[in-house]
């Protein structure tokens, strides 16, 4: 039988607190996926974490940094992880407790993959009806200096820009993962898209142009 269990924060947590093997598991995972999880679980010591990450990942497939296999995989529970990682963990505990510090702090990714969530989501696009314009931004009132409005159209319409003519400009924006997903919560706060509020920002990006129109006032 197919096994449809669903994994939650509760159970993913206890997993990792009761199993060294769970935590060797979600440091490949997390190594193997970093830049991915950065984006979307940004945290301001992620150099420091990538690189305890690494070092843990190549312990544990028993790499070396050039990612060949030269040693039999172990462990981060294995008493050599203590002695050959002694930089890369907290002092006075162990490698296999640091490691589990840092998979508990990813609880929220581990379970989306430990679910499935982002197959499934990747599954169901072809049946979301994308918006072809959204408002994303408005002034709350004219007034004196630059105003901006941003908007996005569906990269499929071929929309052109207008033509600039001062005092209005057009432009073209690029728009990074923590942006849509700022952009992502306000639509939740007020009811808004709800098919893609709760999508991966990826998905968004890559369908959607975003404008931003600037009249230039003289003050």
């Amino acid at each position: 039988m197919k096994d449809t269990k669903i994994h939650t924060a509760e159970s993913i947590t206890s997993l990792l607190n009761q199993s060294d093997d769970a935590v060797d598991r979600a440091m490949l995972r997390i190594n193997d996926n970093f830049n991915f999880i950065y984006q979307r679980w940004p945290h301001p010591a992620a150099s420091v974490i990538q690189h305890q990450v690494k070092n843990f990942a190549w312990f544990i497939r028993g790499q070396d940094s050039k990612d060949n296999v030269r040693w039999d995989p172990k462990s981060l529970a294995h008493p050599i992880a203590d002695r050959q990682l002694k930089k890369f963990y907290i002092k006075g505990g162990r490698c296999i407790d640091t490691a589990r510090r840092i998979a508990l702090g990813y609880v929220e990714y581990l379970v989306k993959i430990s679910n499935k969530e982002y197959e499934k989501e990747s599954a169901l696009l072809s049946n979301i009806e994308w918006p072809e314009h959204i408002q994303l931004g408005r002034p709350s009132q004219k007034r004196y200096g630059d105003r901006y409005e941003y908007d996005a159209y569906l990269k499929s319409l071929n929309k052109q820009l207008p033509p600039s003519s001062f005092p209005v400009s057009f432009k073209i924006e690029k728009k990074q993962i923590g942006e849509i997903l700022r952009i992502q919560e306000k639509w939740r706060n007020n009811n808004q898209y709800s098919d893609l509020s709760s999508l991966d920002p990826q998905h968004i990006i890559d369908r959607y142009d975003f404008w931003k129109k600037t009249y230039c006032y003289l003050d």
